[in-house]
């Protein structure tokens, strides 16, 4: 008995404990340009491929250069990209494209898996060990201004997720035919049948409903659209009718019918967003081309068309858009009324006008007084919640008992605050927080005089979602790999309508699956719904 416990013991210790941490297993030469990696990743089931481009004179080039993310769909690969003619695509741009395998059915999250079961955690595997990894074996300008993310259905709804989650990351992202509002019903279910597809468990992505809806919504683009402030965004789509790219060698009606319901949630979803980012007052890229399917030919000519807008962000990267209203105190008139002008007071505060006590510009803010008690001037922002910002000011004060420029959530706790110090020069202040979960920040200037005369100036109040990434300095290079490869496994990939159509198939096949598993789902589940009255499941 004892050894049968130990036994017992011993294995659920060798389940539970993760078989390796991150590790290049193997690599593998595709043509002169492109190499496929074999990765091994505690986060991870099993092991992953990722496929780097590298652009032309890359060996003897000093540069360093932007990257772009390249997702795939539900049941792909990181081959798809290459078979639909990335290569000729990209051509001598200096960029390096970066195509990994991200799980069939994975939408791109760390899986939701009760007990001592496998759990893959893609999210976090992209993020802690990929992203790092290739700015430590490439020639990468590792900043944020020069990382893109771009993605295909699943892939696309992988991109703006990301994105959205980590906009520290990322000057771009942009979504063909993605799935960019998971609030519905349909998308819903079918994110909950995708892990069929990869022979795990339904719903171990983010679990069962009801308990699934918080942590789907946490990884909503649209929910949360507002951190894609400052980024170049794009949104390419069609209506799901039959269109001037699609092929119908080989497709059945019931191929046919479930390229039409998909692309048709796929314009739901995407005007959803495009509505929900021009309330927030996001810029952004829109391009709704009508007829068209869910299908390869429509995605390989939206990264066409993106491609040159991506690399122009590269050159020129978009200013990140400040949250903060009229952080810079400016206003016209001979009287100032604070919450007209988006700052409010508590205590005794006021702005500054014309009177060249400014930092930049002709306004600013104050605070002054001879008494013991708190007085703040503050403006509160709405934000997502569980998200990094970044906080900035310039500031200078008296002394005073207490002075402090900082952020509150809505229960009045400091997120992060800094002391201003005393000096007659402005100062910048810089300060990091994470939002929690918190819809809604307070960002302030206050002090407590102690019964001396005191005052605080402030201005050019900015904030943003994230901060700026760093290269990481332990570089590990594999640039220099022997062009003749003398293991053999050279293999040049070239674009093929044969390739091409074996794709698009993979892709059909899996999310025929997918679809099939959904309307089982469906049928059973989808009574008295508006969905499952679409599907004759109603009354």
């Amino acid at each position: 008995m004892i050894r049968l416990l130990c036994f017992l013991v011993a294995l659920l210790l060798l389940i539970c404990t993760p078989a390796h941490s991150f590790e290049l297993a193997d690599s593998q030469r595709i043509n002169e340009r492109i190499t496929d990696f074999d990765i091994v990743s505690g986060n991870l089931v099993s092991g992953t491929t990722v496929r780097v481009m590298l652009p032309t004179g890359y060996t003897e080039s000093e540069k360093a250069y932007p990257v772009i993310y390249l997702l795939h769909g539900g049941g792909g690969t990181h081959e798809d990209w290459t078979i639909w003619g990335v290569q000729e695509i990209v051509g001598d741009l200096d960029v390096i494209i970066v195509q990994p395998s991200m799980g069939k059915g994975s939408w791109y999250a760390d899986a939701t898996v009760p007990g001592i079961f496998a759990t893959p955690k893609w999210e976090t595997f992209f993020f802690e060990e990929l992203i790092p990894w290739v700015d430590n074996t490439f020639k990468t300008d590792a900043r944020r201004e020069a990382r893109a993310v771009v993605g295909l259905s699943m892939g696309g709804y992988g991109a703006m997720s990301y994105a959205a989650r980590h906009p520290d990351h990322f000057v771009a992202a942009a979504s063909f035919s993605g799935a960019v509002d998971t609030s519905g019903e349909l998308v819903s279910n079918w994110i909950g049948v995708s892990p069929i597809i990869e022979g795990r468990m339904p719903y171990s992505i983010f679990g069962l409903w009801p308990l699934d809806t918080l942590k789907r919504q946490k990884h909503n683009p649209l929910k949360l659209a507002s951190n894609l402030r400052g980024m170049h965004l794009s949104f390419y789509f069609g209506n799901g009718k039959i269109g001037p790219l699609d092929s119908q060698v080989g497709y059945n009606p019931i191929a046919l019918f479930m390229g039409w319901i998909q692309e048709a949630e796929v314009q739901r979803m995407n005007f959803s967003m495009h509505d929900r980012l021009n309330e927030l007052g996001v810029v952004h890229n829109f391009y709704p081309y009508g007829d068209g399917q869910h299908s390869a030919g429509y995605w390989i000519r939206s990264f066409k068309d993106e491609l040159p807008d991506l690399m122009r962000v590269f050159n020129d990267p978009p200013v990140p858009a400040n949250w903060v209203v009229n952080g810079g105190f400016e206003y016209e008139g001979a009287y100032a009324v604070t919450n007209d002008l988006h700052w409010e007071c508590n205590g005794v505060c006021g702005l500054d006008h014309y009177v060249e006590l400014s930092h930049l510009g002709n306004g600013n803010g104050w605070i002054r007084s001879n008494d013991d008690k708190w007085h703040e001037i503050y403006q509160d922002v709405s934000v997502a919640s569980n998200t990094d910002y970044y906080l900035t000011g310039w500031l200078r004060a008296s002394g005073s008992k207490l002075a402090l420029f900082g952020v509150r959530g809505r229960d009045g706790v400091s997120l992060a605050d800094k002391s201003v110090i005393r000096g007659d020069e402005y100062v910048n202040y810089q300060i990091s927080f994470n939002s929690g979960d918190n819809d809604q920040v307070r960002v302030y200037a206050g002090l407590k005089p102690g019964g001396n005369d005191s005052w605080i100036q402030i201005d050019e109040v900015f904030m943003a979602a994230g901060y700026v990434t760093e290269k990481h300095d332990d570089v590990d290079s594999v640039n220099n790999q022997d062009e003749s490869d003398e293991g053999g496994n050279s293999q040049e990939v070239v674009m093929s309508s044969e390739g091409l159509e074996n794709a698009s198939n993979k892709q059909g096949g899996a999310l025929f699956l997918s679809w099939f598993y959904l309307f089982i789902l469906l049928a059973i589940f989808g009574r008295n719904n508006a969905y499952g009255s679409a599907f004759g499941c109603g009354d």
